[in-house]
């Protein structure tokens, strides 16, 4: 087996977690810099600031205002108000694949008693599905290239 497509993807992968770890702390910082500047903001009574860059370059920092709406704790309750009041193309009926997609391993776990289901082909697996959610659902599996220290 030619072990440098291998050890390319090894390196992407660790290149990859590199990037990821340098994103979050630079998200937390931004995130944390963005309360102070708001706070300015507000204080000064600006919307916005214009910088000069280290680079030479020019910068607009300002407030961007962003209304979204949702439930006040009742998530059915809003649902029947927008369609009570005409808006029934706001509200649609839906689910989490993730969360149907653990319900079906679990289905499968507890009808074959066995907590890996490697063994088990995607028929076998729907087998454990009651018919009337079988039929209406699809099971797709999805082989993804993994890595872990040696």
């Amino acid at each position: 087996m030619e072990t440098d497509i291998l050890r390319q993807f090894a390196e992407n992968e660790q290149t990859r977690a590199m990037l990821k770890a340098e994103l979050e702390v630079a998200n937390a910082e931004k995130d944390r810099l963005q309360t102070i500047i708001v706070g300015m903001f507000s204080e000064e009574g600006t919307q916005s600031q214009k910088i000069n860059m280290p680079d030479g370059s020019k910068r607009t920092i300002h407030l961007r205002r962003e209304l979204w709406a949702g439930h006040a704790g009742d998530a059915q309750a809003l649902c029947e108000a927008l369609k009570g009041g005409g808006y029934e193309s706001y509200v649609k009926e839906t689910f989490n694949v993730q969360s149907i997609s653990s319900l079906v391993k679990e289905m499968a776990a507890d009808y074959y008693g066995a907590k890996e289901l490697g063994q088990y082909s995607v028929e076998q697996i729907l087998e454990a599905v009651p018919d009337e959610i079988r039929q209406a659902m699809k099971l797709s599996e999805l082989f993804k290239v993994g890595m872990r220290s040696a």
